[in-house]
């Protein structure tokens, strides 16, 4: 073979292989650049053929083929005498099987896991061959890949670098030594430690240490200065180089300069760092938003604002916390803004803390765009302005309530002025009546003159009520009673065309109210009842007991227990559920005449007397207005009945209205009782004194210039402990009560008054005074019981007083407050202190405690709402001799009194129950569950609307809530009633 032959011929490479492995080493092969033809046979009869073709220089086997190995593939190689040499290429051939292998002839192996070694052993065989032409091709092959790699790496427009073991230079290109400011021939032979200052050369020198350990290529990075002297920031990559047998023969590098990219970076980080402290330390919440909504950053003011961490804002979105009657929006602003068609907006907006309540936020808005104009953020600042929301709706509840007193005063004014006229009018129409024979024709007249007083009556008393000016005197009433004596009144107040149905059921109907304010609410349901009729109808008024068992209560919103229900029911045209819930607000009214105050009327006195109002109705339907009042216990009819009393007598009247004052003085005379009249206080008083005679009644205006009736009854009293007092007003602010010592309570006559009122008022009490005058009575000091009342709810002070002052028990003290209740019992030293355990000042345990030492002969009852087992042991130690419920009947009451008068003790039931047991039963509250959980979410600043959306239900009804609440907590204003609530822990 010549040596232009072996120019030109290449070696010829048989490779037996499956096809996929075929493919690895024929692309192996041309990756070692060597001149050679491949011929690719996948079995044992494509061997046969190809051997028989034409002679192989070199033959590839891989010892795993379809239907044979390479052992027999030697054993095929042997049959066609073939005598190149055979390589095998396989990766899982065992000790065993490889040395049977070349003991059979075969000349190498190679690892399929490193076929780069594949080029060495071809390599070698041409070596082997020792042709000049093939010697020539080599040196030649081998000038061409340094001068390739010369040009690759002075090419290249980074450093590059080549050290062998002994970290000594054997390859630079022109970057890396003009970086180190030498020729690339003054580096070659040097150390880093020859060329660098020793930091660099340290750094560089135990980076490549770690190389040579572990084999792996590393990165690093290195300051050092250039030739300028610039100190220049490096990123330098070191990689293991290795010779044709795999052995680490030297350490590559390239380095990067990365000055700039350092420089960025650092201004980068620090702008970064700027902006992350600017933002924590703002005093007020803001936020990175993506457009979707997610939060991308937030600082700590708007986590402590909303009460949720970094972490738990970071994983949800704006949304989530959003009021719910705020986000539509909210989101409405977001699409404007990603529309551009606006740049930026600001709202106030709530928030739902992680505790469930609502703080109030004033949001700006502004959108960051990249360079080509896509919303990338929104940059969002959330103030918390929830304290001036707050106060501007406080602000606003003050003004509603200045104005509501306002015209609460000036209704008053006119109700009291009102009811001195009709109080007249009343008064002489009926002393004209009873004048007039049956058939006298002016009767009719006179008779009419009553009806109208009878109905113009109900417009002051509207008005009272409105403006709480009327005074409640309740008593144990029977309700069929009451409607028995309205009876009359009710039909001529309808009128002719509409028939009027009183049914009463048998048994007695006993509640605790003002009859009179009972005989209201009946007139005020059947006017209205009448109203919807114009063309006339049947309305219903009927009575019965009822017993509201928890579910219903839930559903109408009142205590369990037993109640009197009255019924009145139209047949006018009903009325629509939007109107239902608005009925009840003063001054609503769908017609086109009346003031608007009828039902609220109603309502106020029906939840005053702790009872509640329901509607049913549909339009076209009728309506039925049902009032549902707590039952109490009546004693049997006819114990009572009072004996006839003498009625000579001295009455000292002050009124000064002249009007009424000359009416009081007619009818009292016609009567036969001697009456000392004047116009105020200080002329009654001087005229009493300059009489100086006897006196049994004293009967006086509450309101008058000057001296007050109260004031002047008081004083009289003082001198004639045995007089009574009759107190007339058509409005006081006042309580119609005379703290005078040993006195029984006055009796309150609510104008307008008719003559035969006033007459039984006085000679009830003139029968009174004769018998307190008496040396020897049936009732003494010694065998009545003696009482002081603390309470502080004027309500509860007011009706038990009355009651256990009806029934005998004398009233010696009332108070309101705790220390108020101990000064009066160590002045009064009564038989018996009842003690509101709640009070201010001192509780009702504390002044037990105290009163067992400076009046150990008072015996202290605890009167309560709660049935708590540690307070009921806690007022045991002090010497309490009696516990009872207020739920409890009145009766039951006095029962308790006299009991405990008597020497014994007296334990509520339930109470008695909670001692035994040690269980703890909670406050009982007098309020509804949807009143209490209304009242909560006003206290967390929720308006009426939202507060509506927020339940379910419409603003009208929650604003009806509140107002029962506000009337069951006697407060004027939303806020008094949420802040009373808390002071009672109705709330939580």
């Amino acid at each position: 073979m010549s040596t232009t032959d072996l120019t030109v011929q290449p070696l010829r490479v048989l490779v037996i292989a499956p096809a996929a492995e075929s493919d690895l080493i024929a692309a192996q092969l041309a990756l070692a650049g060597l001149p050679l033809t491949l011929e690719l046979v996948d079995g044992e009869r494509a061997l046969d053929a190809a051997l028989s073709a034409c002679p192989r220089d070199v033959l590839l086997c891989d010892h795993e083929l379809p239907g044979f190995d390479s052992v027999q593939a030697l054993q095929i190689l042997a049959r066609h005498q073939v005598t190149a040499p055979l390589v095998i290429v396989s990766g899982d051939i065992g000790e065993e099987t490889l040395a049977h292998a070349l003991r059979e002839g075969a000349a190498d192996y190679v690892n399929k896991d490193h076929l780069e070694q594949l080029g060495p052993v071809l390599r070698r065989y041409l070596q082997d061959a020792a042709l000049p032409a093939r010697q020539s091709w080599l040196e030649r092959t081998a000038r061409d890949e340094e001068a390739r790699m010369r040009s690759l790496m002075d090419d290249a427009p980074f450093p590059m670098s080549l050290r062998d073991l002994d970290g000594r230079f054997v390859i630079v290109n022109r970057l890396a030594a003009s970086l180190m400011d030498h020729a690339p021939e003054d580096v070659l032979g040097h150390t880093a430690a020859e060329l660098f200052d020793s930091d660099a050369a340290a750094a560089i020198d135990e980076q490549e240490g770690i190389l040579r350990q572990t084999g792996k290529a590393i990165s690093f990075e290195l300051t050092g200065p250039t030739s300028d002297g610039v100190l220049h920031d490096y990123l330098i990559s070191k990689y293991p180089v290795r010779n044709s047998d795999g052995k680490l023969v030297g350490v590559g590098g390239i380095s990067l300069d990365i000055t700039v990219r350092k420089q960025t970076e650092n201004s980068l980080r620090e702008a970064e760092d700027r902006f992350r402290g600017a933002f924590d330390a703002a005093t007020i919440g803001m936020a990175l938003v993506a457009p979707d909504g997610r939060w991308l950053q937030v600082n700590r003011a708007l986590c402590n604002l909303v009460g949720y961490s970094e972490q738990e804002l970071l994983g949800g979105d704006f949304q989530a916390i959003t009021h719910p009657d705020d986000l539509d929006a909210d989101l409405e602003y977001v699409r404007q803004v990603l529309a551009a068609e606006i740049d930026t907006y600001q709202m106030d907006k709530r928030y739902i803390h992680k505790l469930g309540h609502t703080i109030w936020g004033r949001l700006s808005v502004s959108l960051v765009r990249d360079a080509q104009a896509t919303p990338t953020h929104f940059v969002s600042q959330i103030q918390d302005i929830t304290q001036q929301k707050d106060a501007q709706e406080l602000a606003e509840q003050l003004r509603h309530s200045q104005k509501l007193d306002a015209v609460g005063r000036l209704a008053g004014g006119v109700a009291h002025d009102f009811n001195n006229m009709l109080t007249a009018i009343k008064g002489y129409s009926q002393l004209l009546l009873e004048a007039l024979e049956p058939a006298d024709p002016r009767r009719e007249l006179a008779e009419q003159i009553s009806r109208a007083s009878e109905q113009a009556s109900m417009l002051p008393r509207q008005l009272l009520a409105f403006s709480r000016k009327q005074v409640s005197q309740p008593k144990l009433v029977d309700v069929n009673d009451v409607l028995a004596a309205a009876s009359d009144m009710l039909g001529r107040l309808v009128g002719e065309e509409i028939e009027l149905i009183v049914t009463a059921q048998a048994n007695p109907s006993g509640v605790l109210a003002d009859p009179g304010q009972v005989e209201q609410v009946l007139l005020n349901l059947a006017v209205n009842g009448g109203e919807a009729m114009p063309a006339g109808g049947k309305l219903t008024l009927t009575t019965r007991n009822a017993e509201l068992t928890q579910q219903e209560g839930d559903e109408l919103l009142g205590p369990t227990g037993r109640y009197v229900v009255i019924s009145v029911t139209d047949e006018g045209e009903g009325i629509y559920a939007e109107t239902q819930e608005k009925i009840f607000e003063p001054f609503y009214t769908t017609k086109r005449t009346g003031s608007g105050l009828g039902l609220a009327t109603v309502y106020g006195i029906v939840r005053q007397s702790g009872g509640f109002v329901r509607v049913d109705s549909e339009p076209r339907s009728g309506s039925t207005f049902e009032v549902w009042l707590p039952h109490s216990e009546i004693a049997p009819a006819g114990s009572n009945d009072p004996a006839e009393k003498s009625t000579a007598g001295t009455v000292l009247l002050a009124e000064d209205e002249q009007i009424v004052r000359d009416l009081a003085v007619t009818v009292l005379e016609r009567a036969g009782y001697r009456v000392l009249a004047a116009a105020n206080g200080e002329d009654a008083l001087e005229l009493y004194q300059r009489t100086n005679g006897p006196l049994d009644v004293v009967v006086a205006d509450m309101v008058m210039p000057g001296m007050s009736g109260r004031e002047l009854s008081e004083r009289v009293v003082e001198h004639r402990p045995h007089a009574r007092a009759i107190l007339m007003s058509g409005y006081t602010e006042e309580a119609p009560f005379i703290s005078t010592g040993g006195t029984a309570r006055p009796t309150f006559l609510q104008k307008p008054f008719t003559p035969s009122a006033l007459l039984s008022s006085v000679t009830a009490l003139v029968a009174q005074s004769r018998d307190a005058t008496r040396p020897c009575g049936e009732i003494t000091r010694e065998n009545t019981i003696t009482c002081l009342v603390a309470d502080d709810h004027p309500a509860v002070l007011d009706s038990v007083s009355r009651y256990l002052t009806d029934n005998g028990v004398e009233i010696v003290a009332q108070a309101s407050q705790g220390e108020e209740a101990l000064t009066q019992i160590e002045l009064h030293r009564p038989s018996i202190a009842l003690l509101d355990v709640r009070m201010l000042s001192l509780t009702g345990i504390e002044v037990a405690r105290q009163a067992s030492l400076t009046a150990p002969e008072t015996q202290i009852v605890l009167f309560t709402g709660y049935s708590d087992r540690a307070m009921l042991e806690q007022a045991l130690d002090t010497g309490v001799r009696g516990f009872i419920l207020k739920e409890t009947p009145l009766p039951e009451l006095l029962h308790a009194l006299t009991t405990v008068a008597e020497g014994g003790t007296y334990v509520d039931a339930q109470l008695a129950d909670t001692l035994a047991s040690g269980r703890t039963v909670n406050a009982l509250s007098p309020l509804t569950p949807r009143e209490q959980e209304i009242l909560a979410l006003v206290a967390d600043g929720m308006t009426n609307e939202k507060t509506a959306v927020e339940l379910g239900i419409s603003p009208e009804t929650v604003q009806s809530h509140v107002r029962n609440a506000m009337t069951k907590l006697h407060a004027d204003t939303r806020t008094q009633a949420v802040a009373t609530a808390f002071r009672h822990s109705l709330l939580t």
